[in-house]
């Protein structure tokens, strides 16, 4: 492991003007490569230096390029890993920016996280009528009746 943190600490955070110099093949590289290294570090001790150089890495380039579909997942399955703390967790969910339109699996995966952290009061009022927890659904067409 510590010859894998040392390896580690061989990348200097991009600076804006080589993220400016960068073709998509390669800041698709370095996201790859710094979502690599926080995931690798998440949870470990010591890891917290790795993952904040990492960020640092990570933050410019995506807010240059922002993440393909695949990258999106990877960085939400990270987060809601919960082996981080919550600030780097809250700099992580910043750095959620799609370059394209966000896959299906990315929703589903926020939803249920979100249904589980509710609690228990607001999840029964959605069971018994609409508490003010959550929101009326609003149907843009009549409800299909299945006989």
């Amino acid at each position: 492991m510590a010859a894998q943190m040392e390896g580690d600490r061989d990348t200097d955070p991009i600076n804006e003007n080589s993220v400016n110099d960068l073709s998509l093949e390669e800041a698709d590289e370095n996201i790859l490569n710094c979502l690599e290294r926080i995931e690798r570090n998440s949870g470990v001790r010591g890891g917290k230096p790795t993952i904040t150089r990492a960020l640092s890495a990570l933050n410019p380039v995506v807010q240059s390029f922002g993440l393909s579909p695949e990258q999106l997942t990877q960085l939400l399955d990270i987060i809601l890993a919960g082996k981080i703390d919550d600030v780097t967790t809250r700099k992580l969910i910043k750095l959620m920016l799609p370059r394209q339109q966000v896959p299906e699996i990315c929703a589903i995966k926020i939803l249920g996280c979100l249904g589980r952290q509710l609690s228990f009061a607001c999840q029964m009022s959605g069971h018994s009528g609409y508490g003010n927890c959550m929101p009326k659904p609003v149907f843009d067409q009549p409800e299909l009746v299945v006989i």
